[in-house]
């Protein structure tokens, strides 16, 4: 019993540096994107500009898709289908 409890506090700290590892590369995303979309703005290059926000949420969503993935599928589980 106590192995147990012990491999699920491990995991769980497993889980929880994965998320905190993906919070930030959302973060470096938006930044980036923030930033070039500024420039580009600034240099008159509207359309440049929205294609690289266009590509960054595109980016995100990509890296959310096993997440999005996971959610699912417990909700899935939890409604008993």
């Amino acid at each position: 019993l106590h192995l147990s409890i012990r491999r699920q506090r491990q995991m769980c700290i497993r889980d929880r540096s994965m998320e905190a590892g993906i919070v930030i590369k959302i973060a470096m995303v938006g930044i980036i994107v923030a930033v070039l979309s500024q420039v580009l703005s600034r240099a008159g290059r509207d359309d440049y500009a929205l294609i690289t926000v266009l590509a960054g949420i595109a980016a995100v969503l990509i890296m959310l898709l096993p997440y999005l993935s996971q959610l699912l599928d417990a909700v899935n589980g939890m409604l008993g289908g």
